[in-house]
């Protein structure tokens, strides 16, 4: 008489605590509290599918149960072992939450477990999917947890705990089962794989184990059906025709392709999988996968665990991230994950994908952070040494050309009317504590010195008071009249000219001048009434003369577009 076929995933289910995979510590701790006799009433374990949340309470039921025990190492061989794991027993109920939600379902748990075991040290009820129960349900359970009786015992299983009622949780004992690790899946896989004398491809068991996603009864699945599947040998391209994959190769190509700038064969790629029928959106998550795999490498000295990916992957990683920088990765990585949330949206998702490809193969070369910092650091060392140079050299009399005929100081007929832009007569200060007395008539200043310095000038204002130090960047130096510095402004920013000029803002602004330019500089605000050489296109001139934006755009590799 023929047997029944038994799938992998029931035949080769953990029988003992120490036949568990990936969730040692959750074995450990029943092993001892079995010993111990520290048996709790009512156990909630959570976790993903198919991690060993319904095994584990099958073998927790054998060590209570078993005619040998209770033991930590139930005999697998008694009658009551045998009946547990056949699922036949009488003292171990298994209810599915999700058929079995209702209040009458469990009123009439409520009734049973007033009976004690037929042949068993333990009355033991495991509850599957238990969040699915109603909420009366829940509360009809609640006073049998409250006080149970003393042979009873409660496990329930779930994917969502969040869902089960906080005083159900309260009374239990919580267990939360971890995602399986792909070379633990691999590994037992490899087990299977030899005692069922299957003949595979070594990078088989690797590759089911990524693909079943942490689950390992979901792996198992996946290698019965390949035993049905593959005529002999079973090969990456059977997991592919039979999953639907996109193979490992495939994605590290395109991704090479990324890398290389070679968008020709990231797009040939593209249309090869579509050809064939593959899904696009897991070809993005194996693009996205592996460049946070090169992510990790890049920032972590020895990864470890982090990456789980086979040997020669991770060797040809190494190899192809070598000229990239962390910032060039995040950049590829954050671009293709807006490329996944579009197609979830779009009818024309092979547009999306070839349009971000086609743009990431075509990508500038990036700094690093790191190096961005070295020369911004570079420049504000420069930039003091030049104001410190300067400051220097204004201590010491400055040669005059014999043919510079000696002017009259401006400042001392000569203010600014904000509101007309025209020139006034203006009492002559006299005190000596003036920020301008004491100063001769000389001209020792030089534009261009001026320019090179006001970037500097405008910033240490900003430092002493924010608004000031704007309202000072909206003007443009337009010109040196002597001693006289001329800031333009815009008729938008007149406001902001009239606040400048106020007599205390004004010496605040001369002084600071003078103390980074280290010329004797006095200022004078006007309006600018049309856009001309002194208004834009002199703008534009400073701009250009400004050794902190040349610097700039030397380091962010950028240009001057439009200056308003």
């Amino acid at each position: 008489m023929n047997t029944a076929y038994l799938p992998f995933a029931r035949k080769w289910r953990p029988q003992n605590f120490d036949e568990l995979v990936g969730q040692a510590h959750i074995g450990q701790i029943l092993k001892n509290a079995v010993k111990q006799k520290r048996v709790a009433n009512a156990y909630l374990f959570s976790g993903p599918r198919g991690v060993g949340k319904t095994s584990t309470a099958r073998i927790l039921a054998k060590a209570l149960n078993c005619e040998k025990g209770p033991t930590p190492t139930p005999c697998n061989a008694c009658t009551n072992c045998l009946e547990i794991t056949a699922s036949r027993s009488l003292d171990v109920i298994e209810i599915d939450g999700a058929s079995n939600r209702g209040i009458d379902e469990i009123r009439s748990l409520r009734e049973n477990v007033k009976f004690a075991p037929v042949q068993s040290n333990y009355k033991i009820y495991i509850i599957d999917e238990v969040h699915m129960l109603t909420q009366e349900a829940f509360n009809a359970l609640l006073k049998t947890l409250e006080e149970p009786p003393g042979h009873i015992t409660f496990i329930f299983a779930t994917t969502q705990p969040h869902k089960v009622l906080t005083t159900i949780r309260s009374r239990c004992q919580r267990f939360d089962f971890e995602r399986l690790p792909v070379a633990a899946i691999a590994s037992k896989l490899e087990t299977v794989i030899q005692k069922e004398k299957l003949t595979v491809a070594p990078e088989v068991p690797h590759a089911i184990a990524r693909a079943a996603d942490g689950s390992m009864r979901d792996a198992e699945v996946i290698l019965d059906q390949l035993a049905s599947f593959a005529k002999k040998k079973i090969t990456l391209d059977d997991i592919s025709l039979l999953l639907g994959l996109v193979s490992q190769e495939s994605v590290m190509e395109a991704a090479s392709s990324i890398i290389n700038k070679d968008p020709e064969k990231a797009l040939t790629i593209i249309h090869a999988l579509i050809k064939e029928g593959k899904d696009l959106a897991q070809f993005v998550d194996g693009l996205l996968q592996l460049f946070r795999d090169m992510l990790i490498m890049k920032t972590v000295a020895k990864p470890g665990q982090l990456i789980q990916q086979p040997e020669e992957v991770i060797q040809e990683l190494a190899r192809v991230i070598k000229p990239l920088s962390k910032e060039e990765i995040m950049y590829i990585f954050n671009h293709l994950t807006n490329a996944k949330e579009l197609m979830k949206r779009s009818h024309a998702p092979r547009l999306l994908i070839e349009t971000a490809v086609i743009k990431l193969s075509q990508r500038t070369s990036m700094k690093s952070l790191d190096e961005i910092l070295r020369k911004v650091e570079g420049l504000e060392k420069k930039l003091r040494a030049g104001t410190h140079a300067v400051s220097t050299a204004s201590q010491k009399p400055l040669p005059q050309k014999e043919s510079a005929p000696r002017e009259k100081p401006l400042y001392k007929d000569r203010v600014v009317d904000a509101r007309s832009s025209v020139d006034a007569t203006a009492e002559e200060p006299s005190r000596a504590d003036e920020p301008d007395a004491g100063l001769t008539g000389e001209t020792h200043c030089n534009i261009e010195q001026i320019k090179g310095q006001w970037a500097l000038v405008v910033s240490t204002l900003k430092k002493e008071k924010m608004s000031l130090g704007t309202y000072l960047s909206e003007g443009r130096i337009v010109g040196l009249e002597g001693r006289s510095l001329i800031l333009g402004f815009q008729k938008a920013h007149t406001f902001h000219m009239e606040t400048l000029a106020e007599k205390e803002t004004k010496h605040k602004i001369e002084k600071l001048a003078r103390e980074i330019t280290g010329c004797p500089l006095l200022i004078q605000f006007r309006l600018i009434e049309t856009e001309g050489v002194a208004g834009q296109e002199g703008a534009r001139e400073d701009l250009g003369n400004d050794p902190v934006i040349n610097s700039a755009i030397e380091i962010f590799g950028g240009t001057i577009v439009e200056y308003d």
